[in-house]
């Protein structure tokens, strides 16, 4: 049975961590350490998001500038909204980590499944890893069983 990403952020149950557009690199990296998460989701006053800024769009930033970037506001580096790669609560597992790999991104918002979409959560990763192998080992618990005659009849 494929998990739904649903389930893996009620288990979590994290508040999504946000920015406003106008923030600076400096306070967007130091926002990251202090919560230690590798991203962020831009949003607007009204609580709209505007896109997302990781770890690695700010390491971009500092490697082709030539200046002081720290006082550079987040809308110059995040990824826009129309670019943005998001999910779904109803997502699986196997889908947001093949879109993961194809796309080559570590975090994706998660929308809900219906209009007016909302933001639900943020997925790394690593949840989906975590997550993959806890239904792995349990999986594997169950052959173990079955083939050791344990199983319930």
């Amino acid at each position: 049975m494929e998990l739904a990403i649903a389930s893996i952020l009620k288990e979590n149950r994290r508040t999504v961590v946000t920015i406003g557009p106008e923030a600076t690199l400096q306070e967007a990296a130091r926002r990251m350490n202090e919560e230690r998460i590798g991203s962020l989701v831009v949003v607007d006053d009204r609580g709209e998001i505007q896109g997302i800024l990781s770890e690695r769009d700010i390491m971009r930033r500092f490697a082709d500038s030539e200046d002081d970037s720290r006082g550079i506001e987040v809308r110059h580096v995040m990824t826009p909204k129309e670019k943005l790669i998001v999910g779904q609560g109803r997502d699986t597992v196997e889908q947001l980590m093949a879109v993961m790999t194809r796309n080559q991104v570590r975090h994706i918002p998660i929308l809900s499944d219906s209009e007016p979409f909302r933001l639900e959560g943020m997925i790394s990763i690593g949840d989906l890893v975590k997550a993959r192998l806890t239904d792995t080992h349990a999986e594997n618990r169950l052959l173990q069983d079955y083939i050791s005659g344990r199983y319930p009849r």
